[in-house]
């Protein structure tokens, strides 16, 4: 079993483990560490399906279970279709490694009974994912003062050979919020949206960070144009700003 994969049983309880009850299924989470057993209590009598799921959703195995009053079972989920290793390198525009990057694999549709599973670079740059289930995910790499990668459907690599993974430099937008007295105001959210060559602002955005009194910064911005919105009790006011020539 991978890292962080859950298993799930309808109509039952999680004995010894932390879990979630969605949608009438108890989760609990399985860890390499614990040797990849889960523990249920069944209502007896009552049909039990239980579910493997990866940690981005993916079903890996299920079945159905029925139990006699008093009866115990150990139940062996093996693994249908591939279990995939994922590995590849973080590196900047210029080629070199970018240390500490967060590399994530999210569900392709969010859905809280499912997790993430994530990891960090190394110095070098590198990282591996190993025992996924499933060829599709959302891929999410970030690190501050880079453009953060969003892949809504990434296509694992057939191979288990590496893949390079560039990201773009970011440039830094601090914006200060202030009443008509100059006071900092820190109420206020703060979003920057791309605005297209053409002149069409794009709907995904960023959120600037506090850092200081009435301050904001963003370190995530992809080199143009952006309409910085600032939204401050239930009004909006807007500018656009670009990167330093």
């Amino acid at each position: 079993m991978a890292e962080s994969d859950l298993v799930g049983a309808s109509k039952s309880g999680s004995i010894g483990s932390t879990c979630d009850v969605v949608d009438g299924w108890t989760f609990a989470s399985v860890t390499s560490g614990s040797g990849g057993d889960c523990i249920f209590g069944l209502v007896a009598g009552v049909p039990i399906r239980v579910r493997l799921c990866g940690p981005a959703g993916h079903v890996g195995f299920e079945t159905t279970v029925v139990l006699a009053a008093g009866e115990s079972r150990d139940l062996v989920a093996t693994v249908a279709g591939s279990v995939r290793r994922f590995a590849g390198r973080v590196v900047d525009p210029d080629g070199e490694p970018i240390h500490d990057a967060v590399v994530e694999l999210l569900p392709l549709v969010p859905d809280q009974k499912y997790g993430t599973i994530q990891t960090t670079t190394s110095p070098g740059g590198a990282f591996a994912f190993d025992a996924l289930l499933g060829d599709v995910n959302r891929l999410s790499v970030v690190h501050h003062g880079f453009v953060s990668l969003d892949v809504p459907n990434f296509h694992l690599p057939t191979s288990d050979e590496p893949i390079t993974l560039r990201l773009e430099r970011a440039w830094p937008l601090r914006v200060k919020v202030v009443d008509v007295a100059g006071r900092p105001l820190d109420e206020a959210r703060v979003t920057a949206r791309a605005i297209s060559p053409s002149g069409i602002v794009g709907e995904k955005f960023s959120d600037g960070w506090p850092d200081e009194p009435g301050g904001f910064r963003f370190e995530d911005l992809a080199a143009g144009k952006v309409r910085v919105d600032v939204e401050l009790a239930g009004a909006h006011y807007e500018q656009d700003a670009a990167p330093p020539a």
